[in-house]
């Protein structure tokens, strides 16, 4: 089953039973679904190596994404629509270098079938007296050299977690801490693509995405500190979060010759925004209000050039362009009114541009297979406390070279 979370995942650990159709490459794990053996066989859990996942085919996507949408997306595809699936926790130089440190790349098979095609998946299942919901839908359509494709994902996740804490001092002191927290998520995601081949080496793609995630919390609290006398304090806490994103990609392929040379150009942008609320009640009743809005362009050409079997060149450029905008306004209640505390109250901008290089060789001698690369990059950055009115800037320059070197022990066992 690919893609099936635990009831209880542990974070940051992804976890696949090896079979035949998995191999290591020098920087990567791969997973091969060709002729459908691994479909049954791997088991990718609820984390990936951190969180950004790279959907490839002709069309290429780069999109950072949590454990359960990574998961969630993997439930919507048919095995058999899977070429193969590439683990890198520690990405090589046409990666970037400073990052979340691990990539999971999906490659997907062409479409071979003229007409309609898709699935349904859905799952239920109770987690602490708690549900949990996830069901999906994908729909392709095959018209000669047009591809069109569409996801639809949506999942509801209902948590109760009780915690307790006691301490005892050697003089006599106690601390005693009881809290129930609630959680309430729901989530929506969408992904229409279009491919079209104008022939054998040329083709074009544009891919969108539109992902929403509601996010509610609430924290009951109760606190007694006990020494010569007994204090008891109680507390409450809401939190609501809404977290989107939109965004469109253009992918323009070309195949250079039939070894698997290639040359790819790749526009995306992406627009990030977040509302989240918070209201306390304790001794002194506040609520903070803090929403921020993320915008991505990215533009970069990546060659491949196949020398022989046992050996591929690859360089690139890209740019890439971040603006951010994150306001916090923090009010406590006085005389039943809402006043802003500009003590605990910012608003701040940021933008940040990026230029970046690499080149990258691998090369396979008897059974050790090495990969070794350079990444060079440029960074601008601005800042603004508006709130203060202060300005900074920084512009900074990093090399950062790669090697990766693989040896097969026991090849029979998949040991390297």
């Amino acid at each position: 089953m690919l893609g099936r979370p635990a009831p209880n995942p542990k974070p940051s650990m992804t976890r696949v039973r090896r079979s035949p159709n998995s191999a290591s490459a020098a920087s990567r794990l791969r997973f091969g679904f060709e002729g459908g053996g691994v479909a049954a066989s791997v088991w990718v859990m609820h984390a990936p190596p951190n969180q950004e996942a790279s959907l490839a085919s002709r069309a290429v996507r780069v999109q950072r994404m949590s454990a359960e949408e990574l998961s969630d997306y993997l439930r919507s595809l048919k095995s058999e629509d899977i070429s193969r699936i590439e683990v890198i926790p520690t990405p090589p130089a046409e990666f970037e270098a400073e990052g979340s440190g691990g990539v999971v790349q999906i490659f997907l098979k062409k479409a071979r079938k003229s007409g309609w095609s898709g699935s349904a998946n859905a799952q239920y299942w109770w987690q602490d007296q708690k549900p949990y919901l996830s069901s999906g839908i994908t729909l392709n359509y095959q018209l000669r050299q047009l591809n069109l494709s569409a996801t639809y994902g949506y999942v509801r996740d209902l948590r109760s977690i009780t915690e307790r804490t006691d301490i005892f001092h050697p003089d006599q002191r106690e601390y005693h801490n009881s809290t129930m927290r609630g959680e309430n998520i729901g989530r929506h995601q969408y992904r229409i693509a279009a491919t079209y081949d104008i022939n054998s080496k040329h083709s074009v793609s544009v891919e969108s995405l539109v992902a929403t995630t509601k996010f509610d919390q609430r924290f009951l609290s109760d606190e007694m500190h006990v020494k010569d006398t007994t204090s008891f304090t109680y507390s409450t806490s809401e939190k609501k979060r809404v977290f989107g994103i939109q965004g469109v990609t253009v992918n323009y392929s070309i195949e250079l010759d039939t070894t698997g040379s290639s040359l790819r150009f790749i526009l995306d942008y992406s627009s990030i925004g977040r509302s989240e609320k918070n209201n306390f009640f304790d001794a002194h009743t506040w609520r903070t209000d803090a929403p921020t809005d993320t915008k991505i362009q990215t533009a970069q050409l990546d060659y491949t050039k196949v020398i022989s079997k046992s050996a591929t060149f690859k360089a690139g450029v890209k740019y890439g362009s971040i603006s951010r905008d994150n306001l916090l306004t923090t009010k406590g209640l006085l005389n039943n009114n809402w006043m802003i505390d500009s003590a605990r109250s910012n608003h701040f901008t940021y933008t940040e541009n990026l230029l970046m290089a690499y080149s990258a060789i691998e090369r396979t001698i008897k059974h050790i297979t090495i990969n070794a690369g350079i990444r060079a990059e440029q960074t601008f950055s601005k800042g603004y406390l508006v709130s203060a009115d202060q300005h900074f800037s920084r512009d900074y320059f990093g090399i950062f070279p790669s090697l990766f070197i693989l040896r097969p022990i026991n090849e029979k066992k998949g040991s390297t």
